[in-house]
């Protein structure tokens, strides 16, 4: 009987992160089931599972310039839940029907031309719709030497308007951030390093956007899949350019998450210049990486923790990056949910950010024998509070569950 119940706990789990319903939704399926006794023993794991085993939680994965709904499914299929496009009906139906959410503009940007009209008219018809998730005030104002009192007149215009969605904008330099940061919902950064900046210039940027818009402000950031000689007119010297390849990829969307960013969006799937699916490598990449995003929401959605850090990075030469942060950069994250993927507990997300192979030790919080490394199938001996582990250049590896 026990293992029946474990057997039936674990199927139920399965059934909520497949159906992803409400509960009200759940019980119509279990009139299709015609024991009453096991549709009962369901209906009370339900509870057991829902409330105490798995909770989802909304972690946004979006892209920019998707200029056709006809790539909603595919981008849906990879595991997107957000797009960047227009505010019309027939986009949004279109998104809500497949269920995605929608960052659009509303139909005028933040700046000298803004036009409050056309925001009053394309908010009070689009404010409401399901699949609006926020409106994009401005793209780059930093870059484009717009002044922050432009995106406060511009915010406060659609508060006034009784805009119930957020507001968001991207900066490009999180320096920005002191003067910008506040002032929307959400504050997005995209810093695009491959490969005129070292990667570590990426985090630097996340860290000071979180570091201005302290932790009560949404934080997104905004990581390159594309590669900048598509572009020509921004080119000023004679670098081999390049999209960046799956480990400097993955490298920057998990040091955005040790940096404290709130969500992830990649630039770009086809905006009239570089179209993803053109580049076979680089959309495989991203699509295996927003797959492991979701398998590791609990750990992308989950608090970060501050603990007395020490550590050790060999060879010693190289123990700091470019911007002369630590190498491997850390963050101790309490998922407090799980999925058939992640346990609910303790992990210490590390990310090298250098491009050389280190040896990076560490203190651990707690005084644990051995602590696994999340789907690597290995195990780290850690005597006396101490973690010692190897890292290929941009390698990210992620230690827990660790129960205190």
């Amino acid at each position: 009987m026990l293992y029946q119940f474990v057997f039936l706990k674990k199927c139920l789990t399965h059934i909520q992160l497949v159906f992803k319903k409400s509960l009200s939704s759940f019980k119509t399926q279990l009139v299709k089931i015609s024991n009453p006794g096991l549709a009962l023993l369901l209906l009370l794991l339900w509870g057991i599972v829902g409330c105490k085993t798995y909770t989802p939680h909304f972690y946004p994965i979006g892209i920019y310039s998707v200029r056709s709904t006809n790539n909603f499914p595919e981008l849906n299929s990879a595991g997107f839940n957000i797009v960047v496009g227009p505010a019309n009906k027939e986009y949004l139906d279109a998104a809500h029907t497949i269920g995605l959410k929608i960052l659009a503009s509303p139909n005028t940007t933040a700046g000298p031309e803004f036009d409050t009209n056309k925001a009053y008219r394309c908010v009070r018809a689009f404010d409401k719709h399901p699949a609006l998730w926020a409106w994009y005030l401005c793209d780059e104002p930093d870059l484009n030497l717009i002044s922050p009192d432009y995106i406060k007149f511009a915010h406060k215009t659609l508060k006034k308007i009784r805009a119930k969605k957020p507001t968001a904008i991207v900066l490009y330099k999180g320096s920005e951030a002191l003067a910008f940061g506040r002032i929307t919902d959400i504050l997005m950064i995209d810093r695009y390093p491959i490969p005129w900046l070292p990667l570590s210039n990426f985090p630097l940027n996340i860290r000071m956007g979180r570091l201005a818009a302290g932790q009560s402000q949404r934080l997104i950031a905004v990581i390159q899949a594309f590669d900048w000689s598509y572009y020509p007119e921004f080119l000023v010297d004679n670098l081999q350019y390049r999209p960046p390849n799956y480990d400097e990829l993955r490298c920057m969307v998990f040091s955005a998450l040790v940096c404290g960013a709130d969500g992830i969006f990649f630039y770009a799937f086809d905006d009239g210049r570089w179209r993803i699916t053109d580049h076979p490598d680089t959309w495989s990449a991203v699509k295996n990486i927003v797959n492991e995003i979701n398998k590791l929401s609990p750990i992308f959605s989950g608090a970060i923790a501050w603990w007395p850090v020490k550590w050790k990075c060999q060879p010693s030469e190289f123990r700091f990056n470019e911007s002369q942060d630590p190498a491997v950069q850390l963050a101790l994250i309490y998922a407090n949910t799980q999925n058939l993927y992640t346990p609910a507990g303790w992990y210490i997300v590390a990310v090298n950010t250098t491009a050389h192979e280190l040896t990076f030790g560490f203190n651990i919080p707690w005084q644990i024998p051995t602590v696994s490394v999340l789907n690597e199938e290995r195990s780290i001996e850690t005597p006396g509070f101490w973690l010692e582990d190897k890292f290929l250049p941009y390698q990210v590896h992620v230690y827990g569950p660790m129960k205190p």
